[in-house]
């Protein structure tokens, strides 16, 4: 089966559309629902971590460290190595800080597509995107 999201086919196991438009409000209803597992950062970890990213400029290490949390958090950390391992750390650098600055703009949906450049990386993982106050944005983007 294919998930088509904006004209971009993903395989999963079911048939459904996603617009990027809707994205915003799945992701609100998605962080109040969510609860942490053990031994894996919650949903605030991750959004304090991104916080701290944006304000170090997106460093490579911290990046680095970023991803494998989001991936942790998601339940496939070793999902992290080959985004790691297949991107160039100027693409990640690039795609996160443009995906941070479109977020700020009130523009989610460029956000979500700067993040989707990356080599290995899915909607999923860029729903999670490191952008300080993302919900606020996503918020004001739906309404």
């Amino acid at each position: 089966m294919t998930l088509i999201i904006d004209e971009r086919p993903t395989r999963f196991s079911w048939a459904t559309v996603i617009n990027l438009t809707e994205f915003p409000e799945l992701l609100l209803r998605f962080q109040r629902n969510v609860p942490g597992r053990p031994n894996a950062p919650t949903t605030v970890d991750i959004e304090k971590q991104g916080e701290l990213l944006a304000q170090h400029d997106f460093s490579d290490r911290e990046l680095e460290e970023f991803i494998r949390k989001v991936c942790s958090w998601g339940g496939y950390p070793g999902v992290a190595q080959r985004i790691i391992n297949k991107n160039p750390s100027e693409l990640l650098t690039s795609s996160f800080r443009a995906a941070h600055a479109a977020a700020h703009g009130g523009r989610v949906v460029a956000a979500l597509e700067d993040l989707l450049q990356v080599n290995q990386l899915a909607v999923s993982f860029a729903s999670k995107s490191p952008t300080q106050n993302f919900v606020k944005d996503c918020r004001a983007f739906a309404a």
